[in-house]
């Protein structure tokens, strides 16, 4: 049976399906919470203990070993985050995850240890990113004299599966760290040299094996959200993926030859070697919160018991488009900006309602994403242009779906298959069995399928 494992190594949970590569089909799937948060840390710190999150997910992947035949096993999951190895690959210090702010705190000479280093090196890197958490350690000699390597979470998961010492990692990986430049596939060996003294780790071609696991092939680990775009945009050249939850996400792919018109967007590798385009929004769903805020404060004042969101439910069909709001959704500032703010236009004294808020809001969310990508980039003209969808805002909230499918007047597909990461992973696993990255467009063309939205009117 071509069976395969996936698991996601998430923030708050892990994540395991088994995929049936010959039929398409997840046999099953599960997420169970991680409960390995480490409960003294500060404020700013966000750290897990690595060895209780290895622990759950051998257990998964333990259970569905019991019940199927497996082929491989697949990893993937959150990425930016860090954690130190000794000599004999385990772990000696907390898992550091991309929430992790202490790169925010200030140093000796006034300024953050994530601005301290983007002056060293002369590249901007963010709290969280892995570069960073390693600079704010060495600097505040939290560093354990045991220490000889590092990796990322879904790496040591991968590693104590396999049972290896060092690390090996996919490029999707360590592209989240900072320093890392996709078109060679490396380390920007110049600028990790002011960020630690550990040695980097090996970088694996796409969809490798770095050993077994109870005599089943498990594959390196992989970035979530290049799993998830795998698993979710079938012929990816052709599709855009839109994820909008809390916050938003827009991605494509794009050939490494052409010159990116998109310098908003961030480049990240992709098993294919193709470049996937990356834009990001920091609302996203949490937009409507404005709307849901103003309706409770309103009920409050008039002592009246009202369900905001069943408010929002009732507006199930647009407003004409004469006397349309235009919002600007940009509630908590923007990636490039975070002291931008949102913003009203087009307000008469007939229009300014709570249906035409609604509906504001909902353009604005799309309309912040479209405008990443330039107008006049190849992918917007393809003549077979598809829209996938993930996040529970659109699937739940047809107002944007429906903005989703006038401002980009393209088929609005949605994947059918659980956990898409997991499945991602599957996917890389499968080929990874069959000989490597070559085999991904077919698996994944065998592995996912879509239901197409439709609207309530048609």
């Amino acid at each position: 049976m071509e069976n395969y494992i996936g698991l996601d190594i998430g923030t708050t949970s892990v994540s395991a399906i088994l995929l049936n590569l010959s039929t398409g089909q997840t046999l099953t799937a599960e997420t169970r919470p991680h409960k390995a948060w480490c409960a003294d840390s500060a404020a700013d710190e966000y750290l897990l203990d690595a060895e209780k999150v290895f622990q759950l997910a051998q257990n998964m992947a333990d259970s569905i070993i019991r019940q199927y035949p497996v082929k491989g096993i697949g990893i993937t999951g959150q990425m930016h985050g860090i954690l130190l190895l000794n000599i004999s690959g385990r772990a000696v210090s907390p898992a550091y995850t991309w929430l992790d702010m202490r790169a925010s705190r200030h140093g000796p000479n006034g300024l953050s240890y994530a601005e301290e280093l983007s002056q060293l090196t002369g590249t901007s890197i963010q709290p969280g990113y892995g570069a960073a958490t390693l600079y704010t350690l060495k600097q505040t000699q939290s560093i354990p004299p045991q220490a000889v390597s590092f990796c990322t979470i879904p790496d040591y998961i991968a590693m104590r599966l396999s049972e290896k010492t060092s690390p090996l990692m996919d490029s999707t990986q360590a592209h989240s760290l900072g320093y890392f430049n996709p078109n060679v596939n490396s380390f920007q060996n110049d600028l990790w040299r002011e960020t630690t003294s550990l040695p980097l780790p090996e970088i694996a071609d796409p969809a490798a094996l770095i050993g077994s696991y109870r005599h089943i092939p498990v594959t390196t680990a992989v970035g979530d959200n290049q799993a998830g775009f795998l698993s979710s945009v079938r012929k990816g050249g052709s599709g855009i993926l839109v994820n909008v939850g809390t916050s938003g996400q827009i991605c494509f792919l794009e050939s490494p030859d052409k010159p990116s018109l998109n310098s908003s967007l961030e480049i990240r590798p992709f098993f294919t070697g193709e470049r996937l385009l990356v834009g990001a929004s920091l609302t996203g769903g949490k937009s409507f919160e404005v709307l849901t805020t103003l309706i409770e404060n309103v009920a409050s004042r008039s002592n009246s018991s009202i369900n905001p969101y069943d408010i929002l439910d009732s507006f199930t069909a647009p407003p004409t488009e004469t006397g349309a709001l235009k919002i600007k959704t940009a509630f908590k500032g923007t990636r490039r900006n975070p002291e931008e703010t949102g913003s009203i236009s087009g307000i008469t004294l007939n229009n300014f309602t709570l249906e035409r808020l609604y509906w504001g809001i909902a353009a604005g969310i799309i309309d912040e994403l479209h405008s990443m990508i330039d107008p006049n980039h190849e992918i917007l003209q393809k003549p077979d242009l598809f829209i996938a969808v993930a996040g529970n805002a659109i699937k739940k909230n047809p107002a944007l779906a429906m903005e989703l499918k006038k401002r980009f007047n393209a088929p609005i597909l949605i994947p059918q298959q659980e956990e898409s990461a997991a499945q991602g992973a599957a996917i890389i696993a499968a080929a990874a069995v069959h000989g490597g990255a070559g085999k991904l467009e077919e698996f994944s063309t065998k592995a996912i399928t879509y239901k197409e939205w439709t609207s309530p009117k048609e």
